[in-house]
């Protein structure tokens, strides 16, 4: 019985009831919310960012190199941004290290599935690579997941996305090649 966004001693970070875990994401106007046992999900993260948010300016501040010259196209660098924020919300908890946006990579499949990977050596790159990204394109905004099992769990498998090339989104412009 106590309230999911008490003061807690880290802010912006919900506390759970004991044997929870969870995360929250919202724009203007979509929410959502994640929430499984302890017992199956080491953490998890969500991420809500509506399509285009990320500009090419903010690209640059926001995906490595590579990331931005693997996009298939210009609408696919506000779900990369998206993705890294979800794989942030579930990793923060575990660690309490902060992670700047080019320490994570991630990579996107056409499967709506995603894989990251931490960029330097850090206590997060453990949690990283042992969890699994999704996502979806609703209501004009990119919805993404990420989870990590918990340690009592076998891990997913080490790369949902191998060799597959994500399409472009509902309406955005395919890049030049």
């Amino acid at each position: 019985d106590q309230p999911i966004l008490a003061r807690a001693a880290r802010p912006r970070r919900p506390v759970w009831p004991p044997g929870v875990v969870g995360s929250i994401a919202h724009s203007r106007c979509l929410a959502a919310a994640l929430v499984g046992r302890r017992s199956g999900f080491g953490a998890i993260g969500v991420d809500a960012e509506p399509r285009g948010r990320v500009t090419e300016r903010l690209a640059l501040r926001v995906l490595t190199e590579q990331e931005r010259a693997e996009l298939p196209c210009d609408g696919w660098r506000t779900l990369l941004f998206s993705a890294k924020e979800a794989v942030y919300k579930a990793v923060n908890p575990l660690t309490d290290e902060y992670l700047a946006f080019s320490d994570v990579y991630i990579a996107a499949a056409r499967s709506g599935r995603f894989a990251a990977a931490a960029t330097k050596p850090c206590a997060a790159a453990a949690p990283i690579a042992a969890g699994e990204g999704f996502f979806v394109e609703t209501h004009g905004h990119w919805l993404t997941m990420f989870v990590c099992r918990s340690q009592a769990r076998r891990p997913f498998r080490s790369s949902p996305c191998a060799g597959e090339t994500p399409p472009c989104p509902r309406g955005a412009r395919a890049r030049d090649a």
